[in-house]
């Protein structure tokens, strides 16, 4: 049936709902329509169940109602079929699609359709189904199921170009003892298929402004693009928010692409508080303004796949690293872990994240290897690989520093009285760190982030992120190889003065005081090179030096009042510290110093995201 263009004319407005009623009942090939959905962008959408099976529901588009040429349907057919054989959970199934003749206001009508499932629960436009709310291990399986959707659909040779909230459909589907929601991507492709049936892509108008990627604009159109509108679509269904402010010139696509290039990337933290950190950092990646930098598909599936497995650990226990476990299984000393993230945050950092340092003491009933890697199993269980631990000479064998928070540490004192029946076990929550060692920057909470943390941690270059920021400064030069590290625990005296509460303060404050000079102090070595002249230089006789106080524990005021945690260059430089703690106050102070025996060391600031 031929096109009337004169006819066609005499219609004026082709989006006058009340048109398409006059199609209800009526038969288009095999489908015969219902009723009305609405209109989309390029499409009619019509409920429309198949001949003799009334309660099969399908979504039936329509093309070429809304003014599109259609000399070219066979090419658009050709791409929509395409479409059809496209078959994953997490994407909408389209059916064989077709051409067919109606008539329409007296009109007749070529018309190109695509029969799909129906979804009743609307769309993610409408409802965005984690806004506010916390994600379920089942909701990030749901987000990953689209991920891999998209996967399948870029295997197909199909550019999406039109991810968004809206080309998000809900679903409900029973599954054992209960309903679930399942999240589908529709209309993929459909911007080919109007290309293809006549006038082009950006003819067809087909771009949505606040959720493409910056190249868009540019006829750029690849996987990389569909990828960065997934990751805009995602920080919309966790927030409800779009990603980008609208622009000034809101109905400009140019303001908009400008907007996307030139705002700063978006953390869906700050709108979804429960949304999880390495979600949030995930999508800032899919956002990336350059395409080179955005994540690829499989990538972002493997980071949330990982995510849940840490979820899973935080119930079940976590895994030994394989260096730690290799370690370990040689059944010998030494052992010696240090995670590939070395760097030490600002105690501030840790602090956002509503955790405390603890320092834990342990005197081994039993100080042998067998021990110590139950030991080691059992801390890595229940915390992963982000503690330190070292052993050291003297009455208490093993010394642990822990961010956690006071339910955790209450359960770790339980299990370890438990497991080790016969040692003594102190945990102490810590006041106040100061590493006198580093370069502090002044941190506040407006100048750090839980994102932020993660990328420093994981060396993510992430636009607006210093890292400077969240790590202790620049250390001023590396730990030297023959050098020793000592824990020094300072105890007041006189726990039963009326006086001791000012006395612990003054310890403190001259404890630091002291401090602050001793990690500035420098021995001067000669360097002898062959055929070159002798050059003295100066090195930091304490390379680290750490001031660490400790909560007071009205019930047990005998516990020490701080630890001086500090690493000398040479052994002759040992006693210095001690001394200089003594000679404060020999009558109000006592030390027990503890010097690392080198056998275990476990090193790690790391966070568990």
């Amino acid at each position: 049936m031929e096109e009337n263009p004169t006819k066609r004319k005499e219609i004026t407005d082709m989006r006058d709902l009340t048109l398409y009623k006059e199609l209800i009942g009526e038969a288009i090939d095999n489908y015969i329509i219902d009723a009305f959905i609405g209109l989309g962008g390029q499409a009619v959408v019509f409920l429309a169940h198949g001949k003799g099976l009334p309660n099969i529901k399908y979504a039936l588009k329509i093309f070429g109602l809304l003014g599109q040429a259609t000399a070219r349907l066979d090419d658009g057919l050709k791409d929509a079929q395409n479409q059809s054989l496209v078959d994953h959970p997490s994407v909408v199934k389209v059916y064989e699609p077709g051409i067919a003749d109606i008539i329409l206001g007296g009109l007749d009508y070529r018309v190109f359709y695509v029969p799909m499932q129906y979804a009743p629960l609307g769309n993610c436009d409408d409802d965005p189904p984690y806004k506010d709310k916390e994600l379920t291990i089942a909701d990030i399986k749901t987000l990953i199921g689209l991920l891999d959707g998209l996967n399948t659909i870029h295997e197909a040779g199909i550019i999406h170009r039109d991810i968004k909230p809206a080309n998000i459909l809900r679903f409900e589907e029973r599954q054992p003892a209960q309903f679930v929601t399942v999240l589908r991507i529709t209309d993929f492709g459909i911007a080919k298929v109007l290309s293809a049936i006549g006038g082009g892509y950006e003819a067809a108008s087909g771009v949505t402004p606040a959720y493409m990627s910056p190249e868009q604009l540019d006829h750029q159109h690849s996987v990389k693009g569909d990828i960065y509108s997934m990751g805009a679509t995602l920080f919309y269904m966790i927030t409800g928010q779009n990603p980008i402010p609208d622009p000034v010139e809101r109905n400009n696509v140019f303001a908009w692409q400008a907007a996307h290039r030139e705002t700063p990337r978006p953390n869906a933290v700050d709108y979804n508080p429960r949304c999880p950190v390495r979600l949030a950092l995930l999508i800032m990646r899919m956002m990336s303004i350059k395409p080179d930098q955005r994540p690829s598909l499989d990538d972002c599936i493997a980071i949330m796949v990982n995510y849940i497995e840490t979820l899973e650990a935080k119930l079940l226990g976590f895994r030994l690293p394989e260096k730690l476990r290799d370690q370990i299984a040689v059944n010998k000393y030494q052992i010696r872990y240090i995670p590939e993230f070395a760097g030490i945050f600002d105690p501030a950092v840790h602090i956002l994240f509503g955790t405390k340092l603890y320092a834990i003491r342990i005197q081994m009933s039993r100080p042998i290897f067998k021990q110590y890697k139950l030991l080691i199993e059992y801390m890595v269980k229940k915390f992963s690989d982000c503690f330190c631990m070292y052993e050291t000479y003297g009455t208490y064998d093993i010394h642990i520093f822990l961010w956690s928070d006071s339910e955790r540490i209450a359960e770790l004192e339980s299990d370890l009285d438990s497991q080790y029946a016969e040692s003594i076990i102190e945990a102490s929550p810590v006041k106040q760190i100061d590493h006198l060692h580093a370069n502090n920057i002044n941190v506040t909470d407006s100048s750090i982030n839980g994102v932020g943390a993660l990328a420093v941690q994981e060396e993510i270059s992430l636009p607006g992120v210093n890292p400077d920021l969240y790590l202790c400064g620049n250390y001023p030069e590396r730990i030297p190889e023959h050098s020793v590290r000592a824990f020094i625990y300072v105890e007041a005296v006189r726990t039963n003065s009326p006086d001791f509460q000012w006395l612990r303060v003054a310890i403190v404050e001259r404890v630091h005081r002291k401090m602050r000079e001793m990690v500035k102090m420098k021995d001067k070595v000669k360097q002898t090179q062959p055929g070159m002249p002798d050059v003295t230089i100066s090195r930091n006789r304490f390379p680290r030096l750490s001031v660490i106080e400790l909560e007071p524990d009205p019930q047990k005021p005998q516990k020490p009042v701080m630890i001086v945690n500090y690493v000398a260059r040479d052994y002759k430089f040992l006693h210095e510290i001690a001394t200089a703690i003594i000679e404060l106050g020999d009558t109000a102070v006592k030390t027990s110093t503890f010097l690392e025996t080198g056998r275990i060391i476990i090193q790690s600031d790391k966070i568990l995201f």
